[in-house]
């Protein structure tokens, strides 16, 4: 027995006696369902609690989002491109490893990267396939990953979301380099202690032989000064 809407919505089910199309409600609040058109199948959704699609999708469409999927046509399989959004992509495709820097799924194994990579959660897309082992000058870390460099080479932090590998004696060059510099700058600052303090030497040195010289000066001075009130004579103290 098919009861008229208004009944339905008298009663709180709140579900049109009409057949739903594509993208059409088909399930009310309480769980109730209607079956939608021919060809559509009642998926969840978060907003209207259910809504028509279509029960085979075709290639590069929709397959799943949260919480639901449904089924692909003949030669593709539905893959998960992120937490809300999946869609039908070629088998063959799909069979196929990731090659270096292509996307994967850290969290599927069966979207695995080809021989020599691994699949990395990195923060800006979500799954990369890198290098298990990085060449010398490689990019060996990223945004939220790092992975080994090859032997005589390590993985060095250039910014937030880049690492390479760089020969491991080239942090030991610089830090020599460094005591070098260091070691050739300390005579220099030696030497220059040492001619200062010679030079407060001589200075004290000097002082009581500019006094000695005075001295003398006035010596001469005060014996032409006799002279010349004893005898009345010319007297030069410069050629005394």
């Amino acid at each position: 027995m098919r009861f008229p809407a208004f009944v339905l919505a008298a009663i709180g089910l709140g579900v049109s006696d009409a057949t739903p199309g594509l993208w059409e409600q088909c399930r009310s609040a309480n769980g109730t369902d209607v079956a939608c058109s021919e060809g559509l199948i009642c998926v969840p959704d978060v907003e209207y609690y259910g809504l028509c699609y279509t029960k085979v999708v075709d290639e590069s469409g929709q397959c799943g989002g949260l919480g639901w999927n449904v089924s692909c046509v003949n030669g593709t399989t539905c893959e998960r491109q992120n937490e809300g959004w999946a869609s039908c992509e070629p088998t063959d495709a799909a069979l196929d490893p990731a090659v270096e820097w292509q996307q994967c799924d850290p969290e599927d194994s069966g979207n695995a990267c080809a021989d020599g990579l691994m699949c990395v959660d990195d923060n800006d897309y979500h799954g990369l396939c890198v290098k298990e082992e990085a060449e010398l000058w490689g990019q060996c870390g990223g945004s939220g990953w790092v992975t080994d460099c090859e032997f005589g080479s390590s993985c060095q932090v250039k910014t937030a979301t880049y690492s390479q590998c760089l020969p491991e004696d080239s942090q030991s060059e610089d830090s020599s380099s460094g005591d070098d510099e260091t070691l050739t700058s300390a005579p220099a600052q030696q030497q220059a202690a040492f001619g200062l303090a010679l030079f407060f030497d001589m200075s004290s040195l000097l002082k009581p032989l500019a006094q000695l010289q005075e001295v003398a000066k006035t010596a001469k001075e005060f014996q032409c000064a006799m002279k010349n009130m004893v005898f009345q004579t010319p007297c030069d103290s410069s050629a005394v």
